[in-house]
């Protein structure tokens, strides 16, 4: 009896330190989180406005005949790229309405991996709507003739715009700009993971996949990668399939991809678009190369964002802005899934970036605003000429030969 009784107690005492050892690393998991995303944003009310709404979508995927795909591109004359599943070619609707539009090789054999991967993308595109993922518009399935028509982002990819940053001249997007841009995509991203059912695991998060339209907001593009999986925690097991670079570490343990692996894609795209880099970086005979993750741990010592900061801004920009965003980026790049933030942490952090940035932009009005009358510049500071004052360029600049969008 007293033996059977000793154990019991003995039992009771370790499930009580198992006990006592878990809620010790949940609070510190925690207290993690919010001391690297910050926890000011921690009411229902600035996350809906942070997190956004999808909104009401009337919208609804059409089913087009080959001969309409004919004349939308008018004959497929104005080729404008290519992609995972053959040339994209641009279009119009009827009522005006520019499109992408991505035609399948005719000569494709059919019924393999990638007669899946095309069903697969039309059928996750025909019911995700949101205002940052990029819409299908119709489409065209026919047993000869695999057309999927987008919606056409003007402006390309991001990656074009971090590429075309040149050192010694102006960056073609300034810091607020990219901070603007980062929040629309995680708005987006955090859409797949939330607000569908099953979730939605991307699975090929990149600068490339991250759109923008001609105001500059940008979607999240490429679902053709995407999985669907009934319990976000669990993950599923998966075929590799991801730009190098961008890949959650753990997959080469568990061989399964959850929507934290997304949130480690996000990190690497958050580094690329604070220091102009690539991914994965080449010498110049290709002989050598090297990750942006690790250059990025290499290099960011301290805090000190100048070592990492895309040159091309020239030092315009809030450094605690900065610092904020490579927080959120290393917290995203943490090697176990468990630890890294979700979408509305990563994006309540933005929020956070976009503050200092704004604070920041404010008090340069400010100052110049004093500063200007002693050197006899007249500073009646409209929206058009606030970046000429905060980004250093003369008052006189013509705003259609320099101009920074959504800022």
């Amino acid at each position: 009896m007293i033996i059977h009784l000793g154990f019991v107690v003995t039992i009771g005492l370790l499930l009580l330190v198992i006990i006592i050892v878990f809620a010790y690393f949940h609070s510190r998991q925690r207290w993690y989180m919010e001391r690297t995303i910050g926890a000011a944003a921690s009411t229902s009310r600035v996350k809906e406005v942070v997190v956004g709404r999808v909104p009401t979508c009337t919208r609804q995927t059409r089913v087009l005949t080959f001969d309409e795909v004919r004349a939308i591109t008018t004959d497929f004359s104005h080729k404008i790229g290519g992609g995972r599943f053959g040339p994209v070619y641009y279009g119009k609707l009827p009522d005006g309405q520019e499109v992408a539009v991505k035609v399948r090789p005719t000569n494709y054999a059919q019924g393999g991996e990638q007669d899946g991967h095309l069903i697969t993308e039309v059928s996750i595109l025909a019911k995700v709507h949101h205002q940052h993922l990029v819409s299908l518009l119709g489409y065209c399935l026919d047993p000869v003739n695999q057309v999927l028509v987008y919606e056409f982002m003007r402006n390309g990819t991001l990656r074009s715009y971090l590429q075309r940053s040149q050192v010694g001249q102006p960056s073609l997007m300034n810091w607020r700009t990219r901070l603007l841009v980062m929040m629309d995509a995680a708005r987006g991203l955090h859409s797949l993971h939330t607000d569908w059912n099953p979730v939605i695991i991307h699975r090929e998060i990149n600068s490339i996949n991250i759109m923008l339209d001609e105001n500059m907001n940008a979607k999240v593009a490429d679902f053709g990668v995407s999985k669907v999986t009934l319990d976000d925690d669990s993950g599923i097991p998966t075929l590799l399939k991801c730009t190098a670079g961008y890949l959650d570490p753990e997959y080469f343990t568990t061989q399964k991809l959850t929507p934290k692996s997304d949130v480690y894609s996000f990190g690497v795209v958050l580094f690329e678009t604070i220091s102009g880099r690539p991914p994965i970086m080449y010498s110049h005979d290709g002989a050598r190369w090297s990750s942006l993750v690790e250059w990025v741990k290499l290099n960011y010592r301290d805090g000190n964002v100048r070592e990492i900061v895309d040159p091309s801004l020239q030092g315009l920009y809030a450094e605690e802005s900065v610092r904020k965003v490579a927080q959120v980026a290393l917290a995203c790049l943490e090697f176990h899934g468990p630890r890294r933030p979700d979408m509305e942490k990563v994006l309540l952090g933005l929020a956070e970036a976009l503050h200092l940035e704004n604070a920041h932009h404010q008090q340069q009005i400010a100052t110049a605003a004093v500063s200007a009358p002693a050197n006899g510049i007249n500073v009646t500071l409209t929206k058009g000429t606030q970046h000429q004052v905060v980004y250093g360029m003369p008052l006189t600049t013509n705003p259609g030969v320099v101009s920074f969008p959504r800022s």
